[in-house]
């Protein structure tokens, strides 16, 4: 009984270093002179941050010994752009009488507030994170800090991704409908499948879409339907890669609130070289009063790169030997141990069929250097 009472002060003590140690990392309030494990810290002196009505300031117990402050002054700002996922404010807590508590933070066009000024402070107020966004998309984000109105405000340094970057202040637009292919880059007569996505707009209900895209070098072979949305209505202009869509959510429980596909649209390279799909305009609705059309900012393109077949054996051109090769393997799989040494999926479909000795064929033909003597 005594040995298993030892045990468990032991365990209990071991507990309790652990939990003094946060293994769960720092957070909000807590001090942090050095950035943690995938963390990188910037400094308020670094020239790529853009101030306001703020002055720089040093003194040894910051970060670097540098910090900057607005003494009560109104419209400060601190702006700046970053690449990452991750964002954490560092600067002192200090006497709510005094120091701003409601201290506005816009990240891409999104509003969140933090404090610096607490009822009680610790004697080691400074350095402490104030404010930390941990979910953010892993891109390029942009920041505008703006402290309250007539009260004081103190910024000492930030930290974010280790493998992000500090940049100077670039207002990134809100995209609100765009295209997003599953794959960039494809070969010709490869199939690709771009979703149409709505984002950074909420209580939508329902979307009328106009897109272009190069028909010279993609063939729309059709949509696809996604859950929760009914593609109500499609128009095809002719060959001139003009498309035009309604789409429509089916019920409350599908009202776009967050990041969602619209719909996926099926293309197929055709030639090489950049081929692009441009949202042209857009309009939304919330099936309550809203009809809005948004802007040329808020319909984003994407490019896909069609690039042409690399033939079978590796030679660098096609000739009949490539079209032997698949003539012989016709029906296996094209990723067998036996056929890795070969590219003989010509027509990408996972599959070695008729579809590719066509396009050998065609290709072969067109190869100058490929003469029936």
């Amino acid at each position: 009984m005594r040995r298993k009472f030892e045990v468990g002060i032991v365990f209990t003590l071991m507990l309790v270093i652990v939990l003094s140690m946060n293994v769960f990392g720092a957070t909000v309030g807590d001090q942090l002179l050095n950035p943690e494990t995938g963390w990188t810290r910037y400094d308020d002196s670094d020239s790529k941050l853009t101030y306001q009505n703020l002055d720089a300031k040093s003194n040894a117990r910051y970060y670097m010994s540098t910090y900057h402050v607005a003494r009560g002054t109104n419209n400060s700002s601190i702006k700046f752009n970053f690449t990452g996922s991750k964002l954490r404010i560092i600067t002192n807590l200090l006497n709510k009488n005094q120091y701003a508590e409601n201290i506005k933070i816009i990240i891409d066009g999104n509003t969140y507030t933090f404090k610096q000024g607490v009822s009680s402070y610790p004697s080691d107020y400074y350095q402490r994170i104030v404010f930390e966004k941990l979910d953010l998309e892993d891109k390029e984000h942009s920041v505008v800090i703006t402290p309250e109105n007539g009260k004081d405000f103190i910024f000492d340094a930030i930290d974010i991704d280790e493998n992000g970057g500090l940049k100077e202040f670039n207002e990134v637009k809100k995209c609100v409908l765009d295209i997003e292919p599953e794959k960039n880059e494809i070969k010709v007569n490869e199939i690709v499948i771009a979703n149409l996505t709505i984002d950074n707009i909420t209580e939508i209900t329902a979307e009328d879409i106009s897109i272009d895209y190069d028909h010279k070098k993609l063939e729309f072979l059709g949509f696809q339907e996604v859950d929760g949305v009914k593609l109500v209505k499609t128009v095809d202009v002719g060959e001139d890669g003009k498309l035009r869509v309604v789409t429509a959510s089916k019920g409350e429980s599908n009202i776009v609130n967050a990041k969602k596909t619209l719909l996926k649209l099926k293309f197929k390279g055709k030639k090489a070289g950049e081929a692009v799909v441009d949202i042209t305009k857009g309009k939304v609705t919330d099936g309550i009063t809203l009809e809005k059309d948004l802007t040329q900012e808020e319909c984003d393109e994407t490019t896909i790169t069609i690039t042409e077949p690399e033939d079978v054996n590796h030679s660098g051109e096609f000739t009949l030997l490539d079209l032997g090769i698949d003539a012989r393997h016709l029906g296996k799989d094209p990723k067998s141990d036996e056929l890795n040494k070969y590219n003989t999926d010509i027509v990408a479909n996972n599959a070695i069929d008729e579809e590719d000795l066509v396009e050998i064929a065609k290709q072969m033909l067109a190869n100058a250097n490929y003469v029936l003597k």
